[in-house]
């Protein structure tokens, strides 16, 4: 039976508010709770967290649970979307994710279409860099993301996601401003020589490039690409964007990947500061060719990359736009030229 919440005295957490007028009084709109229904504590969340909105929505969205291989079923076994549909835009809404030890298996790009809406899971978070596994999200159908961003200042945090393995994870198309996408890890495994788009971009809409990213923070998030290919851009924002920033995130390039440039960041008045480029080579490590290239207005301090070639940066303008960036060569040396 759906209850009520009365916020507790001494709460300080979001986790210790269930929804309703407790957590709106909070400047927090409606809290869904994404659960799988073959979880054993299933039915104690239902009796804990169930609140009936005013908007004649429930708070607990189940999961079906059943990990397969059939794209079909699988969409209709998550309950994240279900979720999100559910949220409205700028409610402040958050849609909390439990953590399982299987996968929630999706079979079609979880959209995020309304400003201010959070997805998030809890039990991820913790890591300086990346999340632990608490959540996966496996995407099972070719030529779809993981994520479609379309509007502005939504949050991704806490995951663990695993995508098909030719296909963008995460898309940030027209009016995807200010997004806040962080400590999520990002596990691009199995890419083969015909693979190699970005992890994490912008949409084209035919030869016109979008503004998805302005304003906005990629930070903390761990990346991995394993495969023998090539792959152009791990993180591509599109020049049409503005003041993105893409900083302290991790990028592992595996099992003789090669990287043409980890992070291209053609925003003007873009910031690509303090990240790590791994790739020792060998027959485990990838190669960088270059790790960041910035927008003649854009700027890049405090890199790190095992860039063979000993060119780290690449764009930008001269003796203006770098700083402090170190490539591998005799150990660790500065390398801000253009």
């Amino acid at each position: 039976m759906a209850k009520n919440y009365i916020m507790k005295k001494g709460v300080s957490t979001l986790n210790d508010l269930k929804g309703g007028a407790a957590a709106f009084g909070m400047g927090v709109g409606n809290i869904y709770y994404v659960v799988k229904r073959t979880e054993a504590f299933y039915e104690q969340i239902v009796a804990e967290y169930s609140v009936d909105y005013a908007d004649g929505s429930n708070s607990i969205c189940p999961d079906v649970g059943t990990t397969t291989s059939s794209a079909a079923t699988a969409l209709l076994n998550t309950g994240i979307q279900d979720a999100l549909d559910k949220t409205v835009e700028c409610r402040n809404d958050y849609v909390v994710v439990w953590p399982s030890n299987s996968d929630y298996d999706i079979g079609a790009a979880l959209t995020l279409s309304k400003k201010c809406v959070h997805l998030v899971c809890p039990a991820g978070l913790g890591n300086d860099i990346g999340s632990t596994n608490a959540c996966r999200i496996h995407q099972l159908t070719a030529a779809t993301p993981v994520f479609t961003v379309s509007d502005s200042a939504v949050e991704i945090a806490g995951f663990y996601v695993k995508p098909y393995a030719k296909v963008t994870l995460l898309e940030l198309a027209q009016n995807a401003y200010a997004p806040n996408i962080h400590h999520n890890s990002l596990i691009a495994t199995g890419y083969s020589s015909t693979d190699g788009e970005p992890v994490i971009d912008t949409i084209v809409t035919g030869n016109t490039l979008n503004d998805g990213g302005s304003w906005g923070a990629l930070e903390r998030n761990w990346i991995i690409v394993n495969g023998n290919c090539t792959i152009a851009s791990v993180i591509y924002i599109h020049a049409n964007s503005t003041a993105c920033r893409v900083n302290h995130n991790e990028i592992t390039l595996g099992n003789q990947a090669i990287g043409t440039v980890g992070i291209y960041n053609d925003t003007t008045l873009g910031s690509t500061n303090f990240n790590i480029f791994n790739g020792g080579g060998g027959t485990f490590g990838g190669t960088w060719t270059h790790c960041v290239y910035v927008n003649v207005a854009g700027s890049a301090t405090g890199n790190r990359g095992m860039a063979a070639d000993g060119e780290i940066v690449a764009g930008g303008t001269a003796n203006r736009s770098f700083s402090d960036n170190m490539n591998s060569a005799s150990g660790g040396a500065v390398d801000d030229a253009t």
